[in-house]
């Protein structure tokens, strides 16, 4: 009886993990394929106008930087913790020192 127990609820955990890979192997087809519609149609849209733009000369493009700005000396955390000089105003209202 303790054999048949053990049987059985082995059986049901290998149907078990069966059908919850079907499910998800279920859902993957699905968005793979809704992916797949989605790039179709966004060529379907951008080609034709890849073709009317053809006139733009992106070697111009070419120099600029796509990546984020980084600063090329390390910032001193007590430097920055400082406060910035204001100056005084002049006879005109222009300053004669800003920081």
């Amino acid at each position: 009886m303790e054999v048949l127990t053990y049987l059985l609820i082995t059986l049901g955990l290998f149907f078990l993990g069966m059908s919850i890979g079907a499910i998800i192997e279920s859902k993957r087809i699905r968005i793979v394929n809704r992916l797949d519609n989605l790039e179709r149609t966004t060529q379907e849209i951008l080609l034709p106008l890849a073709n009317k733009i053809a006139h733009i000369d992106t070697r111009k493009y070419h120099g600029a930087s796509n990546g984020t700005w980084t600063d090329s000396e390390p910032i001193d955390p007590e430097e920055t913790m400082k406060l910035p000089k204001l100056g005084t105003r002049g006879n005109h209202g222009e300053s004669k020192e800003t920081w």
